[in-house]
């Protein structure tokens, strides 16, 4: 029901994605021309700060998803902060769908990879196992419903340190 309040609150952005981090805050991920919205809640999502653009989450105003790679990971844990995001990389054209990989809650995105080069919209991302996740997305000119698994390894050794 969150979500539902935030996109009225913040008007112009219907369409949005959240996600919850081990330490509790809770990222709004929105929807919008040229650049995804983000703004950090503290409180569970009863209220957010101030909504940015993420400059590496290039975006056509379309759906996306976030998920955390691994939800029972403790907060000291290193890999509670690593999350995939799934959107259609590219400013102004749905095309290019794209998995990324943060290391750090979503402050940066140091992997990613292209799931779908050609037409492609809204996408969501659930775990499959540890190492693999399922992409369900929109492709082609809104004709198909597509499935990939995506093994997640190559882009986790960007995390390792």
């Amino acid at each position: 029901h969150h979500s539902v309040l935030i996109v009225e609150a913040l008007g112009a952005y219907r369409k949005d994605t959240s996600g919850l981090f081990a330490d509790g805050r809770v990222m709004l991920n929105s929807r919008a021309k040229g650049y995804r919205k983000v703004a950090l809640s503290t409180d569970g999502g009863v209220s957010y700060g101030p909504l940015h653009d993420d400059s590496t989450l290039i975006d056509p105003a379309n759906n996306g998803a976030i998920l955390r790679l691994d939800p029972t990971a403790k907060a000291s844990n290193a890999r509670a902060h690593w999350l995939l995001f799934s959107n259609t990389a590219h400013p102004t054209q749905r095309t290019n769908l794209t998995l990324r990989l943060s290391c750090d809650d979503g402050t940066t995105w140091p992997a990613s990879q292209v799931i779908d080069a050609g037409p492609s919209a809204y996408s969501t991302v659930t775990m499959l196992d540890r190492n693999t996740v399922g992409v369900l997305y929109e492709r082609g000119d809104y004709e198909w419903i597509s499935f990939r698994r995506v093994d997640v390894r190559g882009m986790a050794k960007r995390c390792v340190k």
